[in-house]
């Protein structure tokens, strides 16, 4: 065929291998039959191709390249048709109408088979999500089911590593309850004593509730307790005191000013206080925390006995020593009639009372205080938790003190031998108990050397 310009239909050439596309001629779509077999396209397929051209104004001289561009582009769509993996015998047999339609050259009935098989399989994928996400968040609350038990346990370390698994587990979209999981996880972790991993869990915690919630919204106000009191245990006095105070100011307009919500936030602010010898401040803080407590939960409430053991550190720190034993000692009536004679709780206020007789020199009292609270400890936590290493220094020391160095001696060789297990023999606190060792080792060698001097 010759290059001929005309209007109406398309002309085509033939050259040497190959049919080259030329432009519109009067010429009818039977005399395409070289093209059509080159292209490897069907007549009505083809004859769209000139439609799109024609619709779009393509200039005559760039019909060869374009028309070749969109048979590849149709074909690979054919290809990748076939390659389309569904289960659904209704989208199945939609697709294959979308085929037919496009090898009849009917583009815009295909188009909407496309769409209505693509509806399906969203819907369908809709439903299978729904069913994923319930399966998720069944598997997210058996993790964190797990958790609490390892609460009612006292383990808290593990009861932390279920939370977290809970929160990686929960759906994406489930944020606040992301947050939940990771909160519970974070105070666990405080209770565990592992303060470095607790701060990147609480400070997760907190930015999903405030990106979530208002402001002034009770979980955010926890969130912000939480972390501060992180921050105090850790001595960023800074950080932990504005946060504390923040947290108050939510409290009381979330649940009024006279609620156990508020009572906590002040009893930690107190404690904060208290670390930095702010007793006055601390003492007047713990004291409306107890009247709210009393008022609210009762006398006999594990809040109260823990505002009341505040109180008497503060009163002990002021060398108040009369009314703080008095107050550790109703402090500890609660805790055993709350929660029996081996709770942590009680361990706790039995060291702090110990602790008091040994600011006042009365060894003897100490003592067995200090040797109750180390049973419970071993007993609820086992032998190589810091509570355990913290009361065996201090046994050793009030050993030593008496002058029974082979007692202290014992003690402090199985600090040092739990504190070498659990945080190896390059740590601080593995060097801190060397060192004591290492001096009581020399002044057993003086005492022995001054005894028998003096014979």
């Amino acid at each position: 065929m010759t290059n001929q310009k005309a209007s109406g239909n398309y002309n085509a050439q033939a050259s040497e291998g190959s049919v080259a596309i030329v432009h519109i001629n009067g010429v009818s779509l039977e005399q395409f039959a070289p093209l059509v077999e080159e292209l490897g396209v069907t007549k009505a397929a083809l004859k769209n191709f000139f439609n799109t051209l024609q619709q779009h104004n393509i200039a005559p001289e760039e019909y060869d390249y374009k028309l070749r561009e969109i048979a590849e582009k149709y074909l690979g769509m054919l290809t990748n048709l076939e390659s389309i993996d569904t289960d659904n015998p209704e989208v199945q047999h939609i697709l294959k109408q979308a085929e037919q339609a496009l090898q009849q050259g009917n583009f815009d009935q295909a188009e909407d088979l496309f769409n209505k098989a693509s509806e399906k399989e969203e819907l369908a994928a809709k439903k299978l999500k729904e069913k994923f996400n319930d399966k998720l968040l069944s598997a997210a609350n058996a993790k964190a089911q797990n958790g609490e038990l390892k609460l009612i346990q006292f383990n808290y370390k593990k009861a932390a590593n279920y939370f977290q698994k809970a929160a990686e587990i929960a759906p994406p979209e489930l944020t606040l309850l992301i947050a939940t999981y990771l909160t519970q996880a974070g105070v666990a972790l405080l209770e565990a004593k592992l303060f470095s991993k607790a701060e990147p869990v609480l400070q997760r915690a907190l930015q999903i509730n405030d990106e979530n919630l208002r402001d002034d919204h009770p979980i955010v106000a926890n969130s912000i307790n939480n972390l501060a009191a992180l921050y105090r245990i850790q001595g960023e006095y800074d950080k932990a005191e504005p946060l504390f105070k923040l947290a108050i100011q939510f409290r009381e307009k979330a649940f009024g000013p006279e609620s156990p919500e508020v009572a906590i936030s002040l009893n930690s602010l107190s404690v904060l206080y208290s670390s930095q010898n702010k007793h006055e401040q601390a003492e007047q803080l713990l004291i409306r925390a107890l009247k709210i407590n009393k008022n609210a939960l009762g006398a006999e409430h594990p809040d109260v006995a823990f505002n009341l053991r505040n109180l008497a550190i503060i009163n002990s720190k002021q060398k108040y020593y009369v009314q703080a034993r008095e107050l550790f000692k109703q402090s500890l009536n609660i805790y055993e009639n709350f929660f029996g004679l081996e709770h942590p709780k009680v361990a706790d206020v039995l060291k702090n009372l110990a602790g008091l007789y040994y600011r006042q020199r009365q060894y003897n009292q100490a003592r067995p205080l200090y040797q109750q609270s180390l049973k419970i400890t071993e007993k609820v936590f086992g032998s190589e938790h810091p509570d355990v290493i913290e009361t065996l220094n201090i046994l050793a020391e009030l050993y030593y003190v008496q002058g029974n160095y082979d007692q202290a001696e014992t003690l402090l060789r199985q600090a040092l031998e739990i504190n070498t297990k659990v945080l190896g023999k390059e740590h601080p606190h593995t060097n801190a108990i060397e060192d004591r060792l290492g001096l009581l080792q020399s002044n057993q060698c003086k005492s022995i050397l001054n005894r028998i001097s003096q014979k």
